[in-house]
């Protein structure tokens, strides 16, 4: 090849390069922290978060796949999800732009959780949980999207508390979480 038709190939390369370094990939998006809502309900034995998946891609999502393979990060250490033996109803394919709401369970992914007995008189059973009493940060991190923040606080006898005056008070439901100012 000639000395001007490697000069103009060169420039043609470097022209090519600074188009795609110009265009960002369609695919390599970068999501902002979702939503992640606490759930109050009075028969739960762990903290219960609601998301919600919207598949931002061009293809077709298994949802129990990426379920299967999502992770917490609570109080800024890493859970997998711990498989257990509950089956999946629906369909677990999610088309392009379309969305799943789920519910995220905190003994899904921190062991430690020991059923001790069932209470008649509330329906329910009593657990014995592996949380320390006091305020916790979680996130959900599911599909390459994380979900929240959200602070919580976390009594020791299974109950969602809120602060306070410095001391912790129980509420009759079992949620409480604590807001974050948006940025």
């Amino acid at each position: 090849m000639k000395p001007p038709a490697r000069a103009i190939l060169a420039a043609l390369l470097l022209c090519v390069c600074l188009a795609l370094a110009a265009h960002p990939v369609p695919h390599a998006k970068i999501f902002p922290n979702l939503p992640l809502l606490p759930s109050f309900d009075q028969s739960q034995h762990a903290p219960e978060f609601l998301a919600t998946f919207k598949n931002d891609t061009l293809h077709t999502v298994n949802i129990l796949d990426m379920y299967t393979h999502s992770t917490i990060t609570l109080d800024g250490k890493q859970y997998p999800y711990q498989p257990h033996i509950s089956a999946f109803l629906g369909n677990p394919q999610c088309a392009p732009s379309r969305q799943w709401s789920y519910t995220v369970d905190v003994s899904e992914y921190v062991p430690g959780w020991k059923r001790l007995a069932y209470d008649k008189a509330q329906e329910a059973w009593h657990w014995q949980s592996p949380l320390a009493t006091g305020i916790h940060t979680i996130t959900l991190n599911m599909g390459g999207k994380a979900y929240g923040p959200v602070d919580f606080a976390w009594d020791e006898d299974g109950l969602f508390i809120t602060h306070s005056s410095r001391r912790f008070t129980p509420l009759p439901m079992r949620t409480a979480a604590i807001a974050r100012p948006l940025p």
